[in-house]
């Protein structure tokens, strides 16, 4: 987008930039609007239609206008023509953290005033943002910063909706984003229709979803504790929608077990469900398969020369000291993790389906005592104890306790668990843990406000009957 031709004191530019430049933004118009307010734009003037800079920014999901616009001293309480605040802007369309700089600048949050008919769709969502810092947190492979809250996809709601109904047959009529999920590739959404919800993922690119062919395989065998994608009106798991990927699920309510406490008749059930899992058989080739790969030992050992060297902020100051502290036990879970994948890698055990990530916060309880498995984007073929290793392994420092592992093989059925196999996935899962977070908080000052729940997810692993003890404890066993 070049310069408008009427530059000059009468042109309004900055909102006219705004306005016209993409949804999302990027560097030029980041760069064009530098440029303008540097000539004495007026940071606070009204586009042609009556609309401030900083409202259209956080409207198109322009993040980065919003904060170079709050830098050069935009009026944080001012409202546009229409009544709306830049604060109702921000909740409104989830640009969550730009809500909590505009309230630090001073913009005033009173979510009961009318305030000139707005209202905070995004209320909800936002006060579990102020009140946590960080949303809902789930261990999640490669990302392991537990969820920090993200902005969604550049892509319009009602291309979204349109979709939906078109080739869904689903006449959505609200769109809500969740600004959930680990994956900073996808946007979930809650779609409400008017005799029910979906749950909408959208997903950057069209790469095959090996997960959604896991999903439905799950389905046809009649394995009830999981929530299979609804197909479009062609019989397709998924929806191509311009650069992403649509996947839309039937929405269900209900707490993860990070939240509530499995009741035993929900132990018992896991127990079955998981059970069924390991029995299906899956096409050779289709999914990954395990290999004991060295890569997050060979990581954290590279972080080792780094807890010597300046820290790069207080948050890896206090990392640094933490982990110089454990620097024993570090090394023993690093080595101890070698040692065990160098006796698996020699062995043949036998390979079965695994969720490979079946911690507490992808396990949906509703209220009626019915339990889902869910966030199958990782799916394995691996030893059963790859899945195993969850139950009694105290990640998020639950499902820590004997009676719960009980009930579970309780419904799970007879079966042998090699605690040797068992001892490997506890440790290399704190060593990839610890690789993540060691790499984000050393080496990077990314992450801004997560850093610190990051340093706290960290040190929380260390704590007595944490993921560490119980991994030590089953190396002992297996001795």
């Amino acid at each position: 987008m070049g310069l408008p031709q009427y530059f000059g004191q009468e042109s309004k530019l900055v909102g006219s930039m705004v306005r016209d430049g993409r949804p999302g933004g990027g560097k030029q118009l980041i760069k064009q609007v530098k440029e303008t307010l540097g000539a004495g734009a007026f940071v606070n003037d009204d586009s042609r239609n009556g609309h401030r800079p900083l409202q259209l920014a956080l409207t198109n999901g322009q993040s980065g206008v919003a904060r170079l616009l709050i830098q050069h001293v935009a009026d944080v309480n001012l409202p546009d023509r229409s009544g709306q605040t830049p604060l109702q802007a921000a909740v409104n369309h989830a640009q969550f953290e730009i809500a909590m700089l505009l309230i630090k600048k001073g913009a005033a949050f009173n979510p009961h005033a009318a305030n000139l008919g707005f209202v905070y769709k995004n209320l909800y969502a936002f006060q579990l943002f102020w009140k946590k810092g960080i949303l809902v947190c789930s261990p999640k492979n490669d990302s392991k910063i537990r969820t920090s809250l993200k902005e969604k996809q550049p892509l319009p709601d009602p291309l979204i909706l349109s979709c939906l109904n078109a080739d869904y047959g689903i006449q959505a009529a609200v769109l809500t984003f969740l600004p959930i999920g680990a994956d900073m590739d996808a946007s979930l959404y809650k779609a409400q229709a008017a005799d029910n919800s979906y749950f909408v993922k959208l997903k950057r690119g069209h790469h095959h979803d090996i997960g959604v062919d896991i999903v439905e395989l799950l389905h046809k065998a009649g394995i009830q504790q999981i929530i299979p994608p609804i197909k479009t009106i062609h019989g397709r798991l998924t929806q191509r929608i311009e650069d992403f990927t649509l996947i839309v699920y039937r929405f269900v309510e209900g707490q993860d077990g990070f939240s509530r406490d499995l009741t035993e008749h929900q132990w018992l059930e896991l127990g079955k469900a998981l059970r069924q899992v390991h029995k299906i058989d899956v096409p050779l080739g289709q999914v990954r398969q395990e290999a004991y790969s060295p890569k997050w030992r060979e990581a954290v050992r590279s972080l080792y020369a780094h807890m010597e060297a300046e820290p790069v902020d207080e948050v890896a100051s206090k990392l640094l000291n933490f982990m110089k502290k454990h620097v024993l036990s570090i090394r023993r879970l690093v080595d101890r993790a070698e040692q065990l994948g160098q006796t698996l890698h020699g062995q043949t055990a036998k390979f079965v389906l695994c969720h490979s990530d079946i911690h507490a916060g992808n396990v949906l309880l509703n209220g009626n005592d019915t339990i889902y498995i869910v966030d199958w984007d990782d799916p394995i073929m691996a030893p059963k104890e790859r899945d195993l290793m969850f139950i009694g392994g105290g990640v998020g420092n639950v499902w820590n306790k004997l009676h719960e592992e009980e009930l579970f093989y309780k419904g799970y059925g007879k079966t042998e668990v090699d605690s040797t196999i068992l001892a490997y996935y506890r440790h290399e899962r704190i060593v990839e843990d610890i690789a993540v977070y060691g790499r984000e908080l050393l080496l990077t000052t990314a992450r801004g406000q997560d850093r610190e729940e990051m340093y706290r997810q960290f040190i929380s692993m260390f704590e007595p009957r944490g993921v560490v003890d119980i991994a030590f404890e089953t190396d002992i066993r297996d001795a």
